[in-house]
């Protein structure tokens, strides 16, 4: 089914139903990697921050 959407920008694009769905679809499964990523990064800090704490140990 083929349906008019109109567009963040204001233009008006013909969009079919799966053609949405996929959007959604990618949208979301960017979402999840993108948060993936994040958690990644703030285990990579703690680590990193937990080694400094170590060595700051360690020196003294």
């Amino acid at each position: 089914m083929l349906t008019r959407k109109r567009l963040s920008h204001g233009a008006a694009a013909d969009i079919t139903d799966t053609d949405e769905e996929q959007t959604l679809e990618i949208g979301l499964r960017q979402r999840q990697e993108g948060l993936g990523k994040w958690r990644w990064v703030i285990l990579d800090l703690m680590v990193s921050r937990w080694c400094q704490l170590e060595v700051m140990l360690i020196t003294k």
